[in-house]
């Protein structure tokens, strides 16, 4: 299965849809249609909404392929890289302590 999304997380439910679909033609149980959405699902979020995709035509794709008892995932956006070695530390010095 292949799939282009564009960057709006209305996309979400046609992501859902065709990940059920992949589920059923491979006769893949609901435990792995709810792991493989909920794991789309966090990327595809995150591109939008951290990663620069939002309006995109073509912001993301997906590819499902079922090898023997594997399924292979490959997912790609065109969002801006992210490097977390280079990210900034996280400013602590407002949180207060929890007990």
């Amino acid at each position: 299965m292949e799939l282009n999304l564009a960057g709006d997380l209305k996309q979400l439910e046609h992501l859902a849809v065709s990940i059920r679909r992949f589920c059923e033609e491979h006769a893949l149980g609901e435990d792995v249609d709810f792991r493989l959405n909920l794991v789309l699902e966090e990327l595809f979020t995150n591109s939008v909404r951290h990663g620069g995709c939002k309006g995109m035509a073509l912001a993301a794709s997906v590819q499902l392929r079922r090898e023997d008892r594997d399924v292979l995932v490959e997912y790609a956006d065109r969002g801006q890289p992210f490097d977390p070695e280079d990210a900034p530390p996280p400013d602590l010095a407002d949180r207060k302590s929890v007990v």
